[in-house]
């Protein structure tokens, strides 16, 4: 007798019309919903058990707690993925920035065939073969901020002027009073330099639901305590920020505790994103599908001159990071 298939759902965080890879495995969310038009065809997170009217300050994460409260428990395996970014698990020798990401120009129908994002078999495989699937780590201490490389990735972060020291403080409190056995590890990671962050995952539905208890826990209580008045949309979205932090901390304890296996693919990171209906248009008027092109001679041979992780990107890096300084512009 054939073995039932674990059923896996990857919640799709969206604040716009957007092409989604063709399989069902995928479930596109509209962020912030309670306050904006419906877009067709995506689950809105203001139904049901939610906190969309926060989604301001929790960004992709109103649409993991709506996961959390009204996915049914038929659902054996949970994820989460932006509109941007969706877990790789073609095996393929992609080249990757320095986020350690697959950055392709364009999120198409055929982009997401050639990267396997839509073949439900392979996703099926590499999620159930594990108990969490997580992005790759990548090196904050190669990577430039405004203020120059940091060498920590509380350093890093604060860097971006999207959250400063005091929010850690309170964030690092928080967990010791709410969540004590959690707070060792948010501290751990912070001042350590191998970034994962992007709340981005597919977890076992146990791990999913532990994920989230300590999550909310602790991050609407940061919530209730912060005083948004006068900030700017970006510094509003402090909650989301903290939630890469809490993500983290949370896959170091699971491989702390061991008996898990923790599997970590690269993540993609589209620079364009159409909707269904530009991309309707732009067939009709003939204009060819942009999938993913070979890389060029140019990326090749950056590939081989200046490597990932080397001290000849680094340098690189620094010095044209001074020359920018130097002309009066800002490197974000």
């Amino acid at each position: 007798m054939a073995q039932d298939v674990p059923t896996i759902k990857v919640l799709v965080a969206c604040h716009k019309p957007t092409v989604v890879p063709d399989s069902d495995l995928y479930l596109p969310v509209q962020l912030g919903a309670v306050s904006a038009e419906p877009i067709f065809g995506m689950q809105p997170d203001n139904e049901g058990e939610n906190i969309s009217d926060r989604n301001f300050s929790f960004c992709e994460l109103s649409a993991q707690y709506w996961g959390w409260k009204n996915l049914g428990p038929e659902v054996d395996y949970v994820g989460l993925c932006h509109y941007r970014r969706y877990f790789c698990f073609d095996g393929r020798n992609h080249l990757r920035n320095d986020h350690a990401q697959i950055e392709i120009p364009r999120l198409t129908p055929t982009s997401a065939v050639q990267l396997r994002l839509s073949d439900d078999a392979l996703i099926t495989e590499r999620v159930t073969g594990c108990d969490l699937v997580v992005p790759v780590r990548w090196d904050v201490r190669h990577v430039p901020t405004p203020l120059g490389p940091k060498p920590t990735i509380r350093s890093h972060m604060v860097a971006y002027d999207l959250l400063n020291a005091e929010d850690f403080d309170t964030l690092e409190r928080l967990c010791e009073r709410l969540q004590p056995e959690y707070a060792p590890y948010v501290s751990a990671y912070l001042d350590g330099y191998m970034y994962q962050g992007y709340n981005c995952y597919i977890a076992r539905r146990d791990l999913f639901d532990r994920l989230c208890a300590f999550e909310f826990d602790v991050l609407q209580a940061f919530d209730a305590q912060f005083n948004y008045e006068g900030l700017s949309a970006a510094r509003q979205r402090i909650v989301g920020y903290l939630g890469e932090v809490l993500i983290s901390a949370f896959t170091m304890k699971l491989e702390d505790e061991g008996g898990l296996r923790i599997d970590r693919w690269p993540l993609t990171f589209f620079q364009d994103t159409p909707s269904p209906e530009q991309l309707v248009a732009e067939w009709n008027a003939g204009v060819a599908d942009m999938g993913v092109p070979s890389p060029t001679l140019a990326q090749r041979a950056r590939a081989f001159l200046l490597p990932p992780g080397s001290r000849r990107l680094d340098l690189a890096r620094t010095c044209v990071q001074q020359a920018k300084a130097r002309v009066g512009k800002g490197d974000r």
